[in-house]
């Protein structure tokens, strides 16, 4: 670990530790808390921070997880985030894995690019309109109530570091990509461009063409700010389409550079802890 990444944990477990927020078990931390989920309005115990042998040793693992079900009654599942080196067995199942590109020099274009340009305030409504169709998709079954997907879209559109850029054909706009500029990790106090969403409508011939050109103009805007960019890939459960396409993209990162940072997993807490 960096000394700018062991500085910024040592601020993280201090800053956690005075908010009451920090717990230890058996000599390991954690830091938990409730979380709302701001897609589908799902409460759970989140826990943010956690040393590995609460996760990976048997005996501490239950012993932890009888501990979460006691402090949060209501909560019927933990939501862990681990690093993307932490070997957890079959009792956790994968949520969500963040994907970390390392820009080293600018992506050339494809050939036949499509036209990418900026988006300006004009095309406001059509881009909460896809975003908010991208929240409905990946919308977890568990749901408790659901958050109105166009209200999240406006909310995020109007972050200060929000940027968008329209793919263009002939007959208008067919597609965005929209990523925000000032994303932070407080635990190894790292900052990125987080890309949010790539989407093409649907059905087109150049479909892949338009996302390739998308995810270029993305990276390429990441090198120009000299930051890593972060993605993720949502592991949908119960749809065995959805999860071999989710796996797909996930390959599709692998393969052309991208390297797992972060993966959330989840866990059901025991009811009789509770």
């Amino acid at each position: 670990m960096s000394d700018t990444a062991q500085l910024a944990l040592t601020e993280y477990l201090s800053a956690s530790s005075a908010a009451g927020l920090l717990r230890e078990l058996a000599g390991a931390h954690y830091v938990a808390a409730e979380q709302i989920e701001p897609n589908t309005g799902e409460r759970y115990c989140f826990v943010e921070f956690c040393d590995s042998p609460l996760l990976t040793s048997p005996e501490l693992r239950e012993d932890f997880l009888r501990a979460l079900a006691a402090e949060f009654p209501w909560a019927e599942s933990a939501v862990v985030c681990t690093s993307a080196h932490a070997d957890l067995d079959l009792h956790w199942q994968r949520l969500l894995t963040y994907f970390l590109w390392t820009p080293g020099r600018l992506v050339p274009p494809p050939p036949n690019r499509a036209q990418v340009r900026p988006a300006t305030d004009l095309e406001l409504p059509r881009l909460v309109n896809w975003l908010a169709r991208s929240f409905t998709a990946t919308a977890t079954q568990r749901a408790q109530r659901a958050t109105d997907p166009a209200q999240l879209a406006s909310d995020i559109l109007a972050e200060p570091d929000r940027r968008s850029w329209i793919s263009w054909a002939a007959a208008g706009p067919v597609g965005h990509a929209t990523v925000l500029t000032g994303a932070l990790d407080l635990i190894r106090g790292q900052t990125f461009v987080e890309l949010l969403d790539i989407l093409v409508e649907p059905g087109r011939e150049d479909h892949r063409q338009r996302a390739v050109e998308l995810l270029a103009t993305v990276r390429n805007y990441a090198a120009s700010v000299q930051k890593p960019l972060l993605s993720n890939v949502v592991h949908l459960s119960g749809d065995l389409e959805a999860v071999s396409r989710d796996w797909q993209v996930a390959d599709s990162l692998y393969r052309t550079g991208w390297t797992e940072y972060d993966v959330y997993y989840s866990a059901e807490l025991p009811r009789s802890a509770r």
